[in-house]
């Protein structure tokens, strides 16, 4: 599990440091992509611990509750990076300091919860041993 969330915090490399609007879109959407592939997995393994009486219902729903958090963020940072895609003409009008800011704040909450998410995982006993994503 470890392994994945220092993955996510790789991945989170400051958007505000990158130089172009591609590489900023391209480390957002890197970030999203990872973190949505992590959230699917932890999901997925707490789902069939809970199904094999593994994971008890109070922690599912405690799980299932930090799961929301992340994806109503992650469903945010989507929806500003695709603005930051559309409203980016060019990186010299005179908001684009502040677009590329607002995105770097969506993409940093989005990966703050999912840490959250991870931690109440782990605490919680979910062990993602092998991922395989095909």
């Amino acid at each position: 599990m470890f392994r994945y969330f220092f993955i996510v915090v790789a991945l989170t490399a400051s958007l505000v440091g990158c130089a172009t609007q591609d590489e900023i879109t391209l480390t957002a959407y890197k970030t999203l992509e990872t973190s949505a592939i992590t959230y699917d997995t932890v999901m997925t393994v707490a789902s069939d611990m809970h199904s094999q009486g593994k994971l008890q219902d109070a922690d599912w729903e405690k799980l299932k509750d930090a799961a929301l958090v992340y994806y109503e963020a992650y469903q945010v940072a989507v929806s500003g990076l695709l603005a930051y895609i559309q409203a980016s003409e060019g990186l010299s009008s005179p908001d684009a300091m502040e677009r590329r800011g607002n995105l770097k704040a969506l993409v940093d909450k989005m990966t703050a919860d999912l840490q959250e998410l991870l931690k109440a995982a782990i605490a919680l006993g979910v062990d993602v041993k092998e991922v395989r994503h095909e």
